[in-house]
């Protein structure tokens, strides 16, 4: 069985979805299911290139697909991109390249940021599979009027819709895909990889080491913000202290120079900003860290490596686009976690300086206490996130599907 996954972002580009496509594709192939990547071929910095090619990784094949971005018209002084404003399609590949998901059993889309693949291989006779990375963002989008012959096309041409939360099941209905047509398969974790014989406190020269990790895009500015500013109420309580920022994206450099404000202001380099940080550094630092503050696939990296998490995340679905404090992952909050991919909870407040600065201080005060919820963030990964189960359960869908 041969099964596509085909993608609008992959490496060199680093995000969640890119870690989950490879680490999942990996574990496919260890289980004798033949899987490829088809991606747009990109830069570094996501521009799309009209150069392309078939590279073979030894474990399997990334196509990459010559694509340039879709003409813009400027009419009155404004940039109109009507492919992307009615049928999410943001560039346009070569052609010739589509022919090559003929020869996959199985076509397996990923993130509804970008629908051109999918449209463009929707006269492909093969069963499809569409799976949502980023609905809490997207779903607004989606169901927008102008976007009619996208939910047209989610509904009617895939098998199946995949999502990674129990919550993202229930808001994807709302744009008339079947319940039982939409899948919950979770985020991923190579156990592997992201190991810890003895998942506890953690102290290098006794300085406390705190790492917030994201892509610095715009949505995530007010939990940057509120994580960075924080710093001010730290410092004096626990001067032995240092937060890293990492991540790279759109507003780095506005990051950056606000760490810089605040360093000055404490008179000491207290914020580090660390920029673009590969899967191999990714592991060592959080591996370095006494606590981790992120959202979604962030939190269960580090719950993997033993670390202590808290939690941030956006409320995007409301009016109001602000940063919300989920808090401390624990044994009482795990199911609620769980349930909303890892975003907040349903008791979920606004994230402030002062607020999160109390949520660290509780964890860096009992030395004890972040050793039992590393311990037991371990084991929860190992049970329900393990890439390797993850894997399995595709194949059998896959399977039902290729008769």
């Amino acid at each position: 069985m041969r099964v596509l996954m085909v993608t609008p972002t992959y490496y060199p580009l680093v995000g969640g979805i890119e870690t989950f496509i490879d680490t999942i594709t990996k574990k496919l192939n260890e289980i004798g299911v033949n899987a490829d990547i088809m991606v747009f071929s990109r830069n570094s910095f996501g521009q799309p290139l009209w150069a392309g090619g078939i590279e073979d990784t030894g474990e399997f094949k990334i196509i990459r697909v010559p694509a340039m971005k879709v003409p813009e018209v400027h009419l009155l002084g404004k940039e109109i991109t009507p492919f992307k404003a009615y049928l999410q399609m943001s560039y346009t590949p070569k052609l010739s390249y589509i022919k090559l998901t003929k020869n996959y059993d199985i076509l397996h889309f990923h993130d509804e940021d970008d629908l051109t693949m999918p449209f463009l291989s929707f006269p492909i006779k093969r069963p499809k599979i569409f799976h949502f990375h980023t609905l809490l963002f997207s779903l607004p989008y989606l169901k927008k009027r102008e976007k009619f012959i996208c939910r047209l096309l989610l509904r009617k041409t895939f098998a199946y819709s995949m999502v990674n939360s129990e919550y993202c099941r229930k808001l994807l209905g709302s744009i008339g895909i079947p319940r039982e047509r939409i899948l919950v398969i979770p985020n991923v974790i190579d156990l592997n990889k992201y190991t810890c014989s003895k998942p506890e406190y953690v102290s290098s020269q006794n300085i406390k080491k705190i790492l917030y990790m994201s892509r610095l895009s715009f949505e995530k500015l007010p939990a940057i913000e509120n994580v960075i500013m924080s710093a001010q109420v730290l410092y004096g309580q626990m001067p032995r202290l240092e937060i890293l920022i990492a991540g790279t994206g759109a507003y780095y450099s506005y990051v950056k120079k606000m760490a810089e404000k605040i360093n000055k202001k404490l008179d000491k380099n207290v914020i580090k900003v660390l920029g673009k940080i590969d899967e191999d550094e990714k592991i060592a630092l959080m591996s370095s860290c006494d606590i981790v503050i992120g959202a979604s696939r962030v939190v269960l990296e580090a719950m993997a490596l033993g670390k202590p998490v808290i939690v941030t995340g956006d409320r995007i679905l409301e009016k109001n686009s602000t940063a919300v404090l989920g808090g401390i992952v624990t044994k009482e909050k795990i199911d609620e976690f769980k349930y909303y991919n890892f975003q907040y909870t349903n008791h979920h407040i606004d994230l402030t300086p002062e607020n999160v600065a109390n949520e660290i201080l509780k964890l860096l005060n009992d030395e004890e206490y972040m050793k039992e919820l590393g311990e037991f963030g371990r084991k929860f990964v190992e049970k329900e996130y393990n890439a390797d189960k993850v894997a399995k359960k595709l194949e059998k869908i896959y399977e039902s599907l290729h008769q």
